[in-house]
C-alpha cells in the first residue's frame, strides 16, 4: 500500500470538521442507521486529521499552498 500524505490545511479548518462532525453518542434506542451514517462521517474526518497532522499549517500559509496545489 502506497503511504498517502493529503495538502497542507490549516487547524482552523480541522477545528471546523471537528465541531461539525463530533463522534456520534451511541445512546439506548437510538437509530442504528443514523449512529452508523454519522460515525461514517466522523471516520473520514479522523481519516484527515491522520494524513495531514504533520502538514498541518496556519491560514497564510495555507493560502500560498493553495496556489501551489490548485484551489476548487
Amino acid at each position: 500500500m502506497q503511504s498517502l500524505r493529503l495538502p497542507p490545511v490549516s487547524q482552523e479548518f480541522l477545528d471546523i470538521l471537528d465541531r461539525a462532525f463530533e463522534h456520534p453518542d451511541v445512546i439506548p434506542g437510538a437509530d442504528r442507521d443514523e449512529l452508523m451514517y454519522k460515525a461514517g462521517q466522523r471516520y473520514v474526518i479522523d481519516w484527515i486529521k491522520k494524513h495531514t497532522s504533520t502538514s498541518t499549517i496556519s491560514a497564510p500559509q495555507a493560502q500560498l499552498a493553495q496556489v501551489r496545489y490548485g484551489s476548487s
